[in-house]
């Protein structure tokens, strides 16, 4: 388990935001993502993230997904403080961060989601890991599916 505090940082957000499809509350403040052939559960409580993986697979995937090397702040600096929609819209999505995705898996989800609902399109990526993707087991006995 790695632990990390994390400014601009909200798993909740990020999973609701519509970037990422195979995502998911558990429990509490746990959560749940699998990106290509990666599982991760994260709790989170206030900027205290909790990453169940090894050190390695942080470092080699998951920090870099979740684009943490970023300072966000930088960008909401550059906001002119007169833009009250623009201002309002940072402020509001403030714990959303940019997923460097697998192009391939982010332009199956994208296609996908053309005239469809979030629920829908979480079952038709699912639909297609199952049928097509290799079957991976988590330590605790969960099964899922790496994108084809």
């Amino acid at each position: 388990m790695i632990e990390k505090t994390i400014n601009y940082f909200d798993i909740s957000q990020i999973i609701n935001s519509g970037q990422c499809f195979r995502m998911g509350k558990k429990e509490n403040n746990t959560y749940f993502v699998i990106a290509g052939d990666k599982y991760l559960e994260i709790s989170q409580v206030g900027k205290q993230c909790s990453f169940y993986c090894t050190e390695q697979e942080f470092k080699n995937f998951w920090e870099h997904y979740f684009d943490l090397d970023t300072e966000y702040e930088g960008y909401r600096k550059c906001i002119n403080p007169r833009d009250a929609y623009l201002m309002n819209a940072a402020e509001f999505g403030r714990g959303i961060r940019i997923l460097n995705q697998d192009l391939w898996e982010m332009i199956v989800s994208f296609l996908i989601s053309q005239q469809n609902n979030i629920v829908r399109i979480r079952k038709c990526i699912q639909n297609i890991s199952e049928t097509y993707g290799e079957k991976k087991q988590t330590e605790d006995g969960r099964v899922y599916y790496a994108f084809p």
